[in-house]
């Protein structure tokens, strides 16, 4: 496209110089100041409005998703799949919840991946992230990894970030 407007423009000067192309549009950074430390919320008179978080559980048999910061393998994880009555239901039902929370490895991957992200997420504000993905990931994406979403997505939401969930799998 830059090169069509480039012909087009030299072909109507007469004298025969060659124009530069216009610019395709303007900088809005403030000259000399320096990308990390501005902001493009400011130059339209608003303030930041903080971090999304978007947590999305899917299923490795899938694929994994591409579009995501994080992506964690809770396949480690006791699998409710095995149990013949929790085999059709999902992370989001009551039997499957009380079946996780039962195993302290549960436990344990919640508090890593909690601590994990308390202590990564500050960092990418700072650098005026506007969103940050988080993807857990489990075998078929039904249970174990909706869990573990639902409960981060809680939890952040009760520290004030403003959270969204996908469950990919899920129809």
């Amino acid at each position: 496209m830059l090169m069509k407007r480039f012909w087009s423009n030299a072909s109507r000067k007469r004298d025969g110089a060659i124009p530069w192309p216009a610019p395709t549009r303007r900088c809005s950074r403030p000259f000399g100041a320096s990308a990390s430390s501005w902001n493009p919320w400011h130059a339209r008179g608003e303030e930041s409005s903080g971090i999304t978080l978007l947590f999305q559980s899917f299923g490795y048999k899938n694929g994994t998703p591409l579009d995501a910061d994080f992506v964690f393998d809770v396949r480690c994880l006791p699998n409710p799949y095995w149990e013949q009555s929790l085999r059709h239901r999902s992370g989001l039902e009551q039997p499957v919840i009380e079946y996780m929370e039962q195993h302290d490895e549960v436990h344990e991957m919640f508090e890593e991946l909690k601590r994990f992200l308390q202590t990564w997420l500050p960092r990418f504000e700072r650098e005026d992230r506007t969103y940050v993905t988080v993807a857990l990931g489990c075998t078929g994406g039904m249970h174990r990894s909706v869990y573990l979403i639902n409960r981060l997505a809680t939890h952040f939401a009760g520290l004030g970030y403003k959270t969204q969930i996908r469950h990919r799998e899920l129809k």
